[in-house]
C-alpha cells in the first residue's frame, strides 16, 4: 500500500506544479508525424518492454501512449519495431479519418525513430537471419513503409519526443522533453 501512496502523492505534486500547462490546437497543418520509442526488458516481473508514442497533426499533440509490449522483444531493435507497429495502427486509423475529413495526407506519414536497426528492418524487403524470428503482425510497419504511407526517419535519442513515455528522466530532461512534447519548441519535417 505504500507504494500506491507514494506514486499518488507524486501524481497530486505533478498536477499541483503543473497548473499552467495545456494544450492548444493550431490549425495550420493537417500534416500527421509521430515519434516512438521502446526501452528494452526492462519489467522486472515479465521482462516485457515498454514503448511510448506521440502523434501530431501538423503542430498539434493529438495522440499519445505509454505502456508494456504485448510480446516479448529479444533485441532493442525488435522492441523498437514492435512499438512503431503500434503507432503504425494508430496512424492508418488517423490517416482514414482525415481522408473522411478531405484532409488528405500529401506523402508518408513521417515516424521518428531513434534506432538505425529498426528503420532498416522497415525499409527494406529482405528477411535476414537477425529478423526472420519477427512474427508477421510486426511487419506491418514494412508492409506500409513499402507503400509509402508512412517513412520512419532517424531522429538523435536527445531529440525523441517518446522518450518521456519509456523511462525516468532527470528532472532537466523531463523538462526539455515536455517542452517539446507540448509544441513549445518546434518539430521540424524531415523528408
Amino acid at each position: 500500500m505504500p507504494v500506491v501512496q507514494d506514486a499518488a502523492t507524486r501524481i497530486l505534486g505533478y498536477l499541483l506544479h503543473s497548473l499552467q500547462v495545456k494544450l492548444t490546437f493550431r490549425c495550420k497543418s493537417f500534416q500527421l508525424c509521430a515519434y516512438v520509442d521502446a526501452s528494452w526488458a526492462d519489467d522486472h516481473d515479465t521482462r516485457r518492454s515498454r514503448f511510448g508514442f506521440a502523434i501530431y497533426v501538423g503542430t498539434n499533440l493529438v495522440c499519445w501512449k505509454s505502456k508494456l509490449h504485448p510480446c516479448l522483444a529479444l533485441s532493442t531493435a525488435e522492441s523498437e519495431y514492435i512499438a512503431a507497429t503500434e503507432v503504425c495502427k494508430i496512424i492508418v486509423w488517423l490517416r482514414n479519418i482525415l481522408d473522411e475529413l478531405h484532409l488528405y495526407q500529401t506523402g508518408p506519414t513521417l515516424i521518428h525513430e531513434d534506432n538505425q536497426a529498426c528503420i532498416q528492418m522497415a525499409s527494406q524487403r529482405m528477411v535476414t537471419g537477425r529478423n526472420k524470428h519477427i512474427q508477421l503482425k510486426q511487419h506491418f510497419v514494412r508492409a506500409l513503409s513499402l507503400k509509402k504511407r508512412v517513412k520512419l526517419v532517424y531522429i538523435p535519442t536527445d531529440q525523441q519526443r517518446a522518450d518521456i513515455f519509456t523511462k525516468n528522466l532527470a528532472l532537466p530532461d523531463f523538462l526539455r522533453i515536455l517542452s517539446l512534447l507540448l509544441g513549445q519548441q518546434e518539430h521540424g519535417r524531415q523528408a
